[in-house]
């Protein structure tokens, strides 16, 4: 004879709840009620990404309950991507590994909170990569520039590049870089007037100024 015995062996109080916890989904239709809030993640995305011009830049996939979002090769590093995405949203009150694992608690505010989130990052990673890709350098420009002794120089540089990053346009001002000498520096654009560009840059620049007027 063989005896077999271990020490939950008898216990069926798991058993019990987990088939309470089925019940309660089948009554309350748990998985609709996911998938309908998935899907309006999904929308929301979907349309913030037409928004800020980020089709080709970062998208958004899987079931509606457990969706990932993942950003394209012409984007960049996704690792870093995902990095700096997931930094942002943490400072932003969630917590993003980008997945979107939905449960019964997630209200209309929870979903509306998390578009809002997207929608800041993403406004601010839309400038960059269209600025990115549509700003030509060299231009130059007439600057404020601030002395030594505190006072303000106006002065015709050589504007060479974009200094500010994927995250450095939420505050309605970026930096571009400088030749200083030999050296190249960072300069705010609202530092900028008199700006001689080719036609596409300097409509960018126009949109950019609407936006910040009427935003």
């Amino acid at each position: 004879d063989v005896f077999y015995f271990t020490t939950f062996g008898g216990e069926a109080l798991s058993l019990a709840a987990t088939l309470a916890t089925l019940e309660e989904m089948k009554e309350k239709n748990v998985p609709e009620y996911l998938a309908t809030q998935g899907q309006k993640i999904k929308d929301g995305f979907n349309a913030l990404r037409e928004k800020h011009g980020m089709t080709d830049y970062i998208t958004i996939g899987g079931y509606p309950c457990r969706s990932i979002v993942n950003f394209t090769e012409k984007a960049g590093d996704s690792l870093v991507l995902k990095t700096y995405l997931q930094q942002e949203m943490i400072k932003r009150g969630i917590l993003w590994s980008s997945f979107h694992n939905m449960c019964f608690s997630h209200t209309d505010a929870d979903v509306q909170f998390t578009l809002d989130a997207y929608d800041d990052i993403e406004m601010s990673m839309g400038w960059y990569y269209t600025f990115d890709e549509c700003l030509s350098f060299p231009f130059t420009a007439t600057a404020q520039l601030k002395k030594k002794d505190g006072s303000i120089e106006t002065k015709r540089v050589k504007i060479v590049g974009l200094h500010s990053k994927e995250k450095d346009f939420t505050e309605k001002d970026f930096q571009l870089e400088m030749e200083h000498g030999s050296y190249v520096m960072p300069i705010e654009y609202s530092k900028l007037s008199k700006i001689e560009a080719d036609e596409e840059t300097m409509e960018m620049f126009e949109i950019w100024d609407f936006w910040v007027n009427k935003y």
